[in-house]
């Protein structure tokens, strides 16, 4: 309790949690800081995800059959649950379209699935330069089924931010370091992707409806479906072949067990916060913005996983390539931002001039 004396008189009110003062501080921030705050949280615990997940697996305990790794993201997708929904005091009519959000948990699921199994299969670098195609998958079904016109310039930010991810995989086809199981990782990302671009769709679909429901809400529901499918595998198959698919690879490697269980708990909380960021984007920014983040992040995991696993991964590792793959992203990823930054500009004047005139 905080007491102030004025003239005399004693007034004493409650002192503002580090919560409140957060929410302050973050209602303070222009509408810019907040896009560019959320992208970068979305970026970092997207990282931090595609890394994990190797780390856990070179470790023995992300075998392809087990689904560890997609528990680990759905549970921490379902502790939005905890949080306190301050959302709901601007939207208290809401519909929840019960029937889209289980869609988008069986294709987070699927999407998820495959992503882990064609990141095992192809190594992270691979596995990276193919999930970029999520980009093109976006643009293609939001104009299929959104109906949402892209401008050239924009389209033309799309491909070369994909051109610029592809090169990277020069030196590994041209070298030959693609056998048999990377390509049956590509083919598997490329179902990821696919997966998860309906994915965007969708959940961009239910958020521009009139009085949509809370993003949060749709995390929570998406999470718990995702989740139950993912726990019902673990009960019945991952559980009784505990020894083959978890303790044994874990002995055979050497892996750390408490690498493992840090690991884990990183994996859980990077989803939920990746997970609470992406709604936040594709509500502000739109599915194909939020898209193209992830060839932003390619070249992040490329550099990364050269310095953790080039060891393991000899087609991980550094190359010409991969830097020239980074200019040509870096390139994509800011043209595009400006193209965003025009856009909201143009829209904040044209509002502006309507209001006045009002």
């Amino acid at each position: 309790m905080k007491v102030l004396e004025v003239q005399g008189v004693v007034i004493s009110f409650p002192e503002k949690t580090l919560s409140q003062r957060v929410i302050t501080v973050w209602d303070e921030l222009p509408p810019w800081r907040k896009v560019l705050f959320i992208q970068g949280l979305f970026l970092f615990t997207g990282i931090f995800s595609t890394l994990g997940n190797q780390l856990v697996y070179y470790n023995g305990a992300g075998d392809n059959r087990s689904l560890l790794p997609a528990a680990a993201t759905f549970f921490g997708m379902c502790c939005a649950i905890f949080v306190p929904r301050e959302e709901l005091k601007e939207d208290s009519y809401y519909i929840v379209p019960y029937g889209k959000i289980i869609l988008m948990g069986f294709l987070e699921f699927f999407g998820c699935v495959f992503a882990m199994l064609g990141l095992n299969c192809a190594g992270s670098g691979v596995f990276q330069v193919v999930y970029a195609s999520i980009v093109i998958w976006i643009a293609l079904l939001s104009k299929w089924f959104l109906n949402k016109r892209l401008s050239s310039q924009y389209w033309t930010a799309v491909f070369i931010t994909t051109f610029g991810v592809s090169l990277s995989a020069i030196g590994s086809f041209s070298s030959g370091s693609i056998n048999a199981i990377q390509l049956l990782g590509i083919t598997l990302t490329l179902l990821s992707t696919f997966s998860y671009g309906s994915n965007y769709i969708v959940s961009e679909y239910i958020l521009s409806v009139t009085n949509p429901p809370p993003s949060m809400v749709i995390q929570m529901y998406t999470g718990i479906t995702g989740f139950l499918l993912v726990f019902s595998y673990i009960i019945f198959f991952t559980i009784p072949n505990w020894n083959i698919l978890v303790s044994e690879n874990i002995r055979s490697v050497k892996g750390s067990i408490a690498v493992i269980i840090i690991t884990y708990i990183g994996l859980a909380i990077s989803s939920f916060l990746h997970s609470w960021s992406y709604f936040k984007l594709v509500k502000q920014t739109g599915s194909v913005g939020t898209g193209i983040l992830q060839s932003l992040r390619a070249i992040f995991v490329f550099i990364l996983s050269s310095v953790c696993f080039c060891s393991n991964h000899p087609e991980q590792c550094i190359n010409t390539p991969k830097i020239a793959s980074a200019i040509v992203v870096v390139v994509g990823v800011t043209y595009f931002s400006y193209l965003q930054k025009l856009e909201l500009s143009s829209k904040l004047s044209k509002d502006k001039n309507e209001t006045i005139h009002v």
